[in-house]
């Protein structure tokens, strides 16, 4: 229930311009003050060709992105194809294109994907994993071990925005910064570093996965980032919620 536990509070959000909107809106009724600073661009790919996609025995989207930019490929799924993604909104983004998804994991990554049970005998399977460009190799590589065929279909690719001096005074005034991926945080850290901000790697952190909590260790932050307990903007309010909780105020 929204409340006024934020009170006073300036929470800065950044995901990509566009995709932001309800998780802002949701930390604003708990009485947060919201800013802005997207840590990636999202640029969609030229559509690349549908021929493995329509011989696929499975298609696995990874991402709310990957639903966004093959919409104008769904059509080619083939009928017997089974859908898997990776995470809720991922089904969510599906289903509300029409897309039955077959299989989703009760966790939100790659390795909870992994686990289920229709993966693990895969001899001659033909996989596509529709993605952003760059990806993280773990999935491919372990459907490929356990037999399956392989290939992606790359649908945009993610950027590093560009800065200005007022793009950092905005994040050193925040009291806590939420992180919705590895890249952004990647690009937290080199905004920091290019701008001569060190203070940025002491403010608090609020992220959707325990990967992303371990990269920020790795990049110089020195707080324990709060972890959200699934992939969803209501996860991480909860996660925003508890550090504020732990103030004591």
């Amino acid at each position: 229930m929204a409340g006024h536990e934020l009170d006073g509070v300036q929470v800065l959000v950044t995901r990509p311009a566009g995709q932001a909107d309800a998780l802002q809106e949701m930390l604003a009724a708990h009485g947060g003050s919201v800013t802005a600073l997207p840590l990636l661009t999202i640029t969609p790919l030229v559509s690349p060709t549908t021929t493995a996609l329509q011989e696929a025995d499975i298609v696995i989207f990874v991402s709310t992105n990957a639903v966004q930019y093959a919409r104008s490929l769904l059509p080619h799924l083939p009928a017997s194809a089974q859908v898997g993604a990776i995470g809720q909104a991922t089904a969510a983004a599906l289903q509300a294109a029409g897309v039955r998804v077959d299989l989703l994991p009760a966790r939100f990554d790659s390795e909870a994907f992994l686990a289920l049970p229709a993966l693990q005998s895969l001899r001659d399977k033909r996989v596509v994993i529709v993605r952003g460009a760059g990806g993280r190799e773990k999935l491919a590589a372990e459907l490929r071990q356990r037999g399956a065929n392989v290939a992606y279909l790359e649908v945009y690719r993610r950027d590093c925005p560009a800065w200005s001096s007022s793009d950092v005074q905005g994040a050193l005034a925040a009291d806590i910064i939420t992180i919705t991926s590895a890249e952004a945080l990647q690009n937290l850290a080199q905004l920091a570093r290019e701008h001569q901000a060190p203070a940025l790697f002491a403010r608090p952190l609020a992220v959707l996965h325990e990967r992303i909590a371990s990269r920020a260790m790795q990049l110089g932050f020195t707080l324990k980032p709060f972890v959200a307990k699934q992939a969803s903007d209501a996860a991480l309010v909860e996660a925003v919620l508890e550090w504020r909780q732990q103030q004591g105020v």
